[in-house]
C-alpha cells in the first residue's frame, strides 16, 4: 500500500455531491438554487480485515439520496432552458431519477436537505469511538470530500455551516480533484485538470449512470477506497496511465434504479409548472 494511504484509515470519508439549477441568471444564492443532496460514506475502522480487498471495502459503502421539492420536475428531458435553446453550449446534465443505490427522498427545500447532511456529518463524528476517544469526549475525524469544491463550499457557508458546531475542529474538507495523485497523472497527459469521469472510470468505477448526485458521491468515496487498497504495483501502473481492474457492482439490486425513475415519471407529471396560455 503507498504510503500515503495510511493518513486516512482510522478516520470516516464521506463525499458531498450538490447539484444545483444553474440557469436562474438572477438567482445569486446557491442553497436556492440547490436541486439535489447526494452522499456517500464508509467508516474505514469497520474495514480492516479488508485493507487490501477494495471491492470488500466498496460493498460497505452507504449511500444517500435526496431531491429539493421545488426542482423535482427538472430532468435533462424537462428542462426547459435547453428545450428552448437546443444550440446553447450549455447542456442540462444532472440526473435526478437514476440513484443506483437508494431510494431518493423528497426535502421541502434546500436548507431542509442541508440540515440533514450536517446531522449526518454529527452522527458520522461521535460514532464508533474508542473507549478514549468518549472518555477524553473527542470527536472523531470526518474526512469530506469534494470535487472541484467551489459551489459546495459557498452551499455549505450558506446553509450554516460554521465554527460554532462541536465538530468543525475534526471535520477536513479535502478536494478530491487536488490529491496529489490525480494532478501529477493528468499534468503528464498535458491537462490542468483532471475530468472526474475520467478519474473514476480509471480506477474501475464502471456501470454507473453518473450526473445523479448519489451516484456520483458513491463513485468517488469508492475511487478513494481503490487508492486505500492498491499495492505498490497497482499503483506505479495507474499513475503511468494504466486502468485498474472493473469493480464488482453485481450486488446492485435493479429495482432501486426502477423504483426511482418510476418516481420520476410521476413527479414530472405533478411538478411541471402550468404552461400559460396564450
Amino acid at each position: 500500500m503507498p504510503g500515503w494511504a495510511s493518513l486516512t484509515v482510522n478516520g470516516r470519508l464521506r463525499r458531498i455531491r450538490i447539484p444545483t439549477i444553474d440557469h436562474l441568471p438572477n438567482e445569486r444564492s446557491a442553497l436556492n438554487k440547490l436541486s439535489e443532496v447526494g452522499y456517500a460514506w464508509i467508516d474505514m475502522r469497520n474495514c480492516h480485515k479488508f485493507s487490501n480487498n477494495s471491492n470488500e471495502i466498496i460493498r460497505r459503502i452507504v449511500v444517500r439520496h435526496s431531491l429539493v421539492w421545488k426542482w423535482r420536475w427538472v430532468t435533462p428531458a424537462t428542462c426547459p432552458y435547453h428545450a428552448n435553446r437546443p444550440n446553447a453550449n450549455w447542456v442540462h446534465t444532472a440526473d435526478p431519477y437514476t440513484c443506483q443505490f437508494t431510494k431518493s427522498t423528497t426535502f421541502p427545500n434546500g436548507k431542509a436537505a442541508m440540515n440533514s447532511l450536517f446531522e449526518k456529518i454529527d452522527q458520522l463524528a461521535t460514532t464508533n469511538r474508542t473507549r478514549e476517544e468518549v472518555f477524553n469526549r473527542t470527536n472523531r475525524k470526518v474526512i469530506v470530500l469534494f470535487w472541484s469544491s467551489s459551489l459546495e463550499e459557498k452551499t455549505f457557508a450558506e446553509a450554516g455551516w460554521s465554527s460554532g458546531r462541536d465538530n468543525h475542529d475534526t471535520t477536513v474538507f479535502f478536494d478530491l480533484q487536488k490529491f496529489s495523485p490525480i494532478v501529477q497523472r493528468w499534468r503528464r497527459q498535458g491537462k490542468s485538470q483532471a475530468p472526474c469521469g475520467e478519474v473514476t472510470r480509471s480506477l474501475g468505477i464502471e456501470g454507473l449512470n453518473f450526473h445523479n448526485a448519489g451516484n456520483d458521491a458513491f463513485a468517488e468515496v469508492a475511487g478513494m477506497a481503490r487508492f486505500l487498497a492498491m499495492t505498490q504495483d497497482e499503483y506505479d501502473s495507474w499513475t503511468a496511465g494504466g486502468s485498474l481492474s472493473p469493480v464488482d457492482l453485481s450486488w446492485l439490486n435493479p429495482r432501486t434504479l426502477a423504483f426511482n425513475q418510476a418516481q420520476g415519471v410521476r413527479a414530472v407529471e405533478r411538478g411541471r409548472p402550468a404552461r400559460k396560455q396564450n
